[in-house]
């Protein structure tokens, strides 16, 4: 081909020639040793995954095993100072386990022969203690609840057990079902007695035995919830005769009440009868809804108040806790005054209608031509006055709670500021500030936002919080609706 190209071919050389020859066999042969090398892995894999005899669990899973737990080790070490050829470490102790740590150190000092000191305490120390809550198997579920939402600070006042009866509590309010309620109570009983035989099972419901004791308040409490509320699946129950007499017409269902007579637990059957029955459970249930929640932010901002205490923060509890306190109490404690009022006043005696709690609160805001519709106390010079003193309590807490931390904040600053005053005019002049003011300026730069910042989520999450109860009662309200109902009489 080459010469009919009249191309010059030339010749290989012997040791060329054995050079390619060369080359060709060991492809080969390394072809040979690669394949040779490939099946004797995977024959040394398949017998590290296998199961041996003396140990459990396949010779690959150990080693994992091993390699993991060299490496946590080796990651704790690293934690360590060195001190004359000793690791030396800074751990967190509960005073209530010193004599337990103690105890083990000895045994492993003593038995293992392992060369290890006693824990020492450290005195002055500036490192803050992180929070420990001692529980047991019947508030863990609770714990979570908090951890999850965030975990107090040290010495702070445990949450837990006040958790441990609103939470149920405010589920049964939300789930109040007789039928329902007592499912549940049913289940976490058979979770609570049969614990430890499901413990050692592979059951599908394991997982729920942490929080059999959650599921058994709520259970109870959606029972207890089902009985005041008279509902049982969507039914009322009839379990004394009812107050109210009365027939039908075309003009609707039309009930009487006989005397002074009050049904002995929870609310008259024939209230679900009734033409007006629905405005009036809903009424019922919102207000009582408003109620709780008032109670349960009280709680919460009176566990505030005594952490200050506590810690002794005298300004923060005069310039933060008092207006939040104040602003809770005029608004909402004056809401609270009035759906009580309003429930214990016999207005079948008095001229006028009841007055409407939502118009009585805008108008505190509001002032016009309607104001007697807002009007509570029936005399309107009064009521102008309250609601004068209410609003202008309410602007003060607000703005008290906006400004005043950071203004002492600022104000403290200034002080310390005007205190060093003559030790910085000692000092050689500095033509720029050195890294501990600029440090200190940060610090309170970032505690003013911080104060603004959680004046502002209290103030938001004061209505947010208000509307959430509401949902609570209007989630009762729609599954009562979706359940299956009929109008019947005993």
């Amino acid at each position: 081909m080459c010469k009919g190209y009249s191309n010059r071919s030339l010749e290989l050389t012997e040791e060329t020639v054995a050079n390619i020859d060369d080359i060709v066999n060991k492809k080969y042969e390394y072809k040979r040793i690669h394949e040779a090398s490939d099946l004797e892995i995977r024959k040394r894999l398949v017998s590290l995954s296998e199961s041996l005899p003396n140990i459990q669990g396949s010779a690959l899973v150990n080693y994992k095993w091993f390699f993991e737990k060299e490496k946590a080790i080796y990651s704790a070490l690293n934690l360590f100072a060195t001190e004359n050829s000793w690791f030396v470490g800074t751990c967190w102790c509960p005073k209530t386990k010193r004599d337990e740590v103690d105890h083990i150190i000895t045994n492993l000092r003593e038995n293992k022969k392992m060369q290890c000191f006693n824990l020492k305490e450290v005195l002055n120390s500036s490192l803050i203690p992180p929070t420990n809550f001692r529980t047991n198997e019947f508030f863990d579920s609770f714990n979570d609840i908090i951890e999850y939402y965030g975990i107090p600070a040290y010495q702070e006042i445990n949450p837990v057990p006040f958790t441990a009866i609103t939470f149920p509590f405010l589920f049964g309010v939300m789930f109040g079902d007789l039928a329902h309620g007592s499912i549940i109570t049913a289940f976490s009983l058979y979770l609570v007695l049969c614990n430890n035989s499901l413990q050692q099972s592979d059951s599908l419901v394991k997982p729920l035995l942490r929080y059999r004791y959650l599921l058994l308040l709520s259970g109870f409490f959606s029972t207890f919830g089902g009985l005041i509320t008279n509902d049982f699946a969507g039914f009322p129950l009839y379990l004394t005769s009812s107050c109210f007499t009365g027939d039908r017409s075309e003009y609707g269902d039309y009930y009487t009440r006989a005397g002074q007579c009050v049904y002995p637990l929870g609310i008259d059957p024939r209230w679900v009868m009734a033409g007006n029955g629905l405005q009036y459970l809903n009424s019922y249930r919102m207000k009582l809804g408003i109620l709780l929640g008032i109670a349960q932010m009280l709680l919460g901002v009176g566990m505030k108040g005594l952490n200050l205490v506590y810690f002794n923060k005298q300004s923060e509890l005069l310039l933060s806790f008092v207006p939040q306190a104040l602003l809770i109490v005029t608004f909402l404690g004056y809401m609270g005054g009035l759906i009580v009022a309003k429930w214990l006043t016999d207005w079948s005696s008095i001229e006028r209608n009841p007055p409407s709690i939502i118009t009585c609160i805008i108008s505190i805001f509001i002032t016009g031509e309607n104001a007697e519709a807002g009007s509570f106390l029936g005399d309107l010079e009064m009521q102008a006055t309250v609601n004068k003193f209410l609003f202008g309590t309410i602007c003060l807490s607000v703005i008290a709670m906006l400004i005043m931390m950071p203004l002492y904040l600022f104000a403290q600053r200034y002080a310390e500021a005007n205190a060093g005053l003559q030790e910085m005019q000692a000092r050689p002049y500095q033509p720029f500030m050195d890294s501990n003011e600029i440090k200190e300026d940060t610090e309170l730069y970032d505690k003013c936002l911080e104060s603004l910042i959680d004046s502002i989520e209290f103030i938001l999450g004061l209505f947010s919080s208000t509307a959430s109860y509401l949902s609570l009662i209007h989630i009762c309200r729609c599954r009562r609706l979706l359940t299956c109902r009929s109008r019947w009489s005993p």
